[in-house]
Order: structure tokens, then C-alpha cells, then sequence
């Protein structure tokens, strides 16, 4: 559940600019109270409205201890080849049907 300064966020962090994480400041910070909902909650079917502040004071919704250099490479690598080719992909789009 890593909403904002999870694992996945840190990490991306960590690979990019290290010197921005203080990973001694880092909190576990997950509801857990909404693992149990079937359908209202985070990913789940059903939206629902909120703030970061809903879910603690710390501004974060994840668990930032376990973010890694490496994970962030390999989510930034990731990113940036689903950019390649969504960036291909419109380039090459043409509405019109092909000539038969």
C-alpha cells in the first residue's frame, strides 16, 4: 500500500537523488485497518475520498523503510521504457483506417 513515500516512491528516490532520503527518518505508515475491505480501499473497486492527513501527520501512506537504490533503478528503468513506447506508439498513430 504505497501510496505516497512507500517503498516504490523512496526507492525511485534513493536511485535518483540519494542525497533527498534520510532513510533514518523513515516510518512505517500503512492503514492497515483497510487490508480487511473487500472493495473500499486503496486499489480496491471503490473510491473514496481522502487526505494524507487522514492517515497520519506525517504527509506519508506506505512503508518507506524497505525502499532500496537498486528497487528504484529498476522502477526508473521500467518507467522509462513504458515511456519509450507509449512515445513510439504516438508517433507512429494514425487515426485513419489502413488503404485497402
Amino acid at each position: 500500500m504505497g501510496v505516497h513515500g512507500g517503498t516504490d516512491e523512496t526507492s525511485v528516490v534513493l536511485h535518483r537523488r540519494p542525497d533527498l532520503v534520510d532513510l533514518s527518518l523513515a516510518v512505517r505508515s500503512v492503514p492497515e485497518h483497510l487490508a480487511a475491505n473487500r472493495n473500499v480501499r486503496f486499489g480496491g473497486p471503490v473510491s473514496f475520498g481522502w487526505t494524507s492527513d487522514d492517515f497520519g501527520t506525517g504527509g506519508v501512506i506506505g512503508d518507506p523503510t524497505t525502499a532500496t537504490p537498486e528497487r528504484g533503478r529498476q522502477l526508473w528503468e521500467a518507467m522509462l521504457t513504458a515511456a519509450g513506447d507509449a512515445l513510439a506508439e504516438i508517433a507512429a498513430f494514425d487515426p485513419a483506417p489502413p488503404a485497402s
